[in-house]
């Protein structure tokens, strides 16, 4: 059988042009106008759920960049700001006459009319609380002025919930340095509060504090599209509207698909493509490669949400003195009651021992004590624990390495305290009921 020489270009293009790419440490997934790219060092794809169909060869510096969606446009820009490119008819068209500044990594940019505007992030040794301006027009980047006195900011901060909308940019928890601590030996925190500013006043003004609790979270990433916030971490999932003072847990979220998803640069490479109902992830393989995988909506942010407020607001004067009474009152209370219990505590007569269970234990479960010790009397996450184990080990081999630990260190628990015997406890966590966690205490009497 013959085949026309027409169709044979077509197959060898076809395949040619729609094999699955390796992807380099320089990489990027987009969407723009419900299609949605992968830019893969200067080469430039089309990805859909079923293919990945290179596009063309792209001339742009080999730097990082995140992609920008507005109503007037996507926009390519420089990780921490200078350079800015306007994705047109599957090409990029440089805007500025710039270079790339190094200074305002993780920030939150947005766009109104003719200029993208870009807050916080860090660089050169700084958290920024300052607002800058691309105008492409001057092709330049400049300071936007504001109205309130410095002294009246937000805290520096990167990576953070935000959001724009109705002209006033809003922001919420992120990472910065408490100013009131020196600077040279304290370490990176959570800033919670929450603020907004509206760009025709040019004023900052505080809104409250955020409920979302962000300790204890590790691997994580923000995504902004049409006026709210998707966080995403193995952990939590929430959508956040900060205008309409709301949070949405996803509280059956894929969190083991989550997992899975490369984490260089540390962010997540991902995009959220609503026209095809589904995120684009570029997942970890167990041969150290990386893949594009298509998660529909519906099996990574599952069924059941959660709504409440996303942050409280400043309470009165009066209602805290009572509450400061209420605490102190509480406090005293606490402090005699404890005086009357036994003064030999778990963590007192575990550290006595601790050499003794070294003989019989290996270092990951001596590393397992140590840590309950240090968080005694709360607990740890299982998922958290796992963190003690080789980082190229699937989720299953962490958790049955921590179940065998867990049993190793119980083990030699009951030998050692017999007159007053300590265990590790499992227990549900309260705000994920799939979720164990893990503490060390007197063994509970059991009925």
């Amino acid at each position: 059988m013959k085949i026309p020489f027409t169709l044979l270009v077509s197959l060898i293009s076809l395949t040619l042009f729609s094999q699955e790419p390796i992807i380099s440490e320089n990489h990027l997934l987009f969407t723009h106008d419900g299609k949605s790219y992968l830019l893969n060092d200067q080469k430039l794809y089309r990805i859909t759920p079923q293919q990945t169909l290179f596009l063309k060869e792209v001339s742009i510096p080999k730097i990082e960049y995140k992609f920008v969606e507005t109503e007037f446009g996507g926009f390519l820009i420089s990780a921490s700001g200078g350079i800015y490119f306007e994705f047109k008819t599957e090409d990029f068209d440089r805007l500025d006459d710039s270079f790339n500044f190094n200074s305002q990594y993780f920030n939150y940019t947005f766009h109104n009319e003719n200029s993208l505007y870009s807050f916080g992030g860090y660089g050169l040794f700084t958290y920024k609380n300052i607002i800058t301006e691309f105008d492409p027009s001057h092709k330049e980047t400049f300071l936007y002025e504001t109205n309130t006195p410095i002294d009246r900011h937000p805290i520096g901060r990167k990576k953070m919930i935000a959001e724009f909308s109705d002209n006033t940019l809003y922001i919420g928890n992120g990472l910065g340095l408490e100013p009131e601590k020196n600077s040279y030996d304290q370490k990176e925190t959570w800033i919670n509060d929450v603020w907004k500013f509206n760009l025709e006043d040019r004023e900052w003004i505080p809104l409250g504090t955020s409920t979302l609790d962000m300790e204890g979270v590790t691997h994580f990433d923000f995504f902004y599209s049409n006026a709210e916030c998707l966080f995403i971490s193995p952990r939590k999932v929430a959508k956040i509207v900060i205008s309409k003072n709301e949070i949405q847990l996803f509280e059956n979220a894929n969190f083991e698909l989550i997992d899975t998803f490369n984490k260089s640069k540390f962010r997540y490479d991902l995009t959220i493509n609503d026209s095809d109902q589904g995120i684009y992830a570029i997942v970890d393989q167990q041969n150290y490669s990386k893949k594009i995988q298509f998660i529909p909506f519906e099996n990574f942010f599952g069924s059941k949400v959660h709504k409440r407020p996303f942050y409280s607001k400043p309470i009165s004067y009066s209602y805290l003195l009572l509450i400061i009474g209420i605490v102190v009152a509480g406090g005293i209370s606490f402090k005699l009651k404890a005086r009357q219990k036994h003064k030999r505590t778990v963590v007192s007569l575990v550290n006595k021992k601790i050499k003794k269970l070294g003989i019989h234990l290996n270092t990951i479960d001596l590393k397992i004590i140590q840590t309950l010790l240090e968080i005694y009397p709360n607990s740890i996450s299982f998922p958290d624990l796992m963190a003690h184990y080789d980082s190229n080990l699937s989720y299953e081999s962490k958790k049955k390495k921590l179940r065998t630990s867990i049993n190793n260190i119980n083990r030699q628990l009951s030998f050692e305290f017999k007159k007053e015997p300590i265990e590790l406890i499992e227990e549900r966590d309260e705000m994920d009921l799939r979720i164990k966690r893990l503490k060390i205490d007197f063994k509970r009497t059991r009925s």
